[in-house]
């Protein structure tokens, strides 16, 4: 995938008992990934060492840094928006994600790579806000399956003011 991302939405199938990752482009390709409870507790795990690994003022404030940027990204997103439907579809089918990678690239970014059963490869490169999309997705939709993962962001001890213009 060379072209930016432009949306990402997941569901859960009770049928196939698995999320579906809907990824599209700024070019207007969707990619379709089935992700298994066993990948998402693996990737999971992954993507919030990306997290704990980002630079913070202390030791200490590590959980509420990162649980107040969690918090500030889903609070802009566009959560309520559905999947644009005029894209076109990188496969005729969802591809069953088998493994992958994840790796903290230059510029804060992150590189998720996922291999499908199909022997596809795909790379997304998500910034902080899709990156904290992605988690809020993910914890979400397993919730909503009933998979009972612990997933949390940072500590959460963090409370957001109403206001967001005033500092208490």
């Amino acid at each position: 995938m060379t072209s930016p991302l432009h949306q990402m939405t997941m569901g859960y199938s009770a049928a196939d008992d698995r999320l579906m990752l809907r990824l599209s482009t700024r070019d207007m390709t969707e990619y379709q990934l089935w992700l298994t409870r066993r990948f998402v507790k693996v990737m999971w795990k992954a993507l919030i060492q990306i997290l704990e690994k980002a630079p913070q003022a202390s030791p200490q404030a590590k959980g509420p840094v990162m649980a107040a940027e969690h918090m500030e990204a889903v609070r802009t997103a566009e959560l309520s928006r559905k999947h644009d439907e005029g894209t076109k579809k990188a496969t005729p089918e969802p591809e069953l994600v088998t493994g992958g990678t994840v790796k903290a690239v230059a510029g804060g970014l992150t590189r998720l790579v996922f291999n499908t059963k199909g022997g596809l490869t795909y790379t997304f490169t998500l910034n902080k806000k899709f990156l904290h999309l992605l988690l809020h997705l993910t914890a979400s939709c397993s919730a909503r399956a009933g998979w009972d993962l612990e997933m949390a962001v940072g500590s959460g001890n963090v409370v957001m003011p109403a206001d967001p213009t005033r500092p208490h």
